[in-house]
């Protein structure tokens, strides 16, 4: 948890130890990403993500979603989230740090008892936190960036009462990313 903090509060120490902060150079961003992701519960799955929302000349910040797999054939897992990046603004390439925090959810088919011998099958939807802290390569040209991460992933799902008896349960693991920032 003490990780979390610290990386959590490097990002706007980083961002303002810069010289010059203005709001007359921001633009808007859209960024795609390839990510393959690692749970440590199972194997690695490819993810896309995409985000939009405002670039300055040293943070940006936005919002987005990216879709996934939980396993190989399981159900899609999309959390959508906001997204902040801070990064100095070179000619070459620069260190990047990202910190991603939203809300993920699917759903899962699950075979529920009615009666004596009697059963239905019920999507159960679940539900949590999402954050996804990262450090990484920004490589700026005149059009757009290239993006290079390397991030935690932690992911923590409830299971709706109405579907089953309230519990919770989370994931964590690593994802790489490759990404282009227009």
């Amino acid at each position: 948890m003490k990780f979390f903090l610290l990386f959590a509060l490097a990002i706007p120490s980083f961002a303002f130890s810069q010289k010059k902060i203005t709001t007359k150079t921001t633009k808007p961003y859209f960024s795609f990403d390839a990510e393959m992701m690692k749970y440590s519960s199972d194997g690695p799955r490819p993810a896309a993500s995409i985000s939009f929302g405002i670039q300055g000349k040293i943070i940006s910040g936005g919002i987005g979603a990216l879709i996934t797999q939980l396993n190989g054939t399981g159900p899609a897992y999309i959390p959508i989230f906001a997204q902040l990046r801070a990064f100095q603004q070179k000619k070459k390439a620069s260190p990047l740090v990202q910190v991603r925090i939203g809300y993920g959810t699917y759903s899962k088919k699950i075979l529920q008892q009615t009666g004596a011998y009697q059963f239905t099958t019920t999507k159960m939807p679940f539900g949590g936190a999402y954050f996804q802290p990262g450090i990484g390569v920004r490589v700026p040209s005149k059009k757009m960036s290239v993006n290079i991460i390397a991030s935690y992933v932690n992911s923590t799902f409830n299971v709706d009462e109405k579907y089953a008896d309230s519990y919770s349960y989370g994931l964590d693991g690593f994802t790489i990313s490759v990404g282009l920032q227009f």
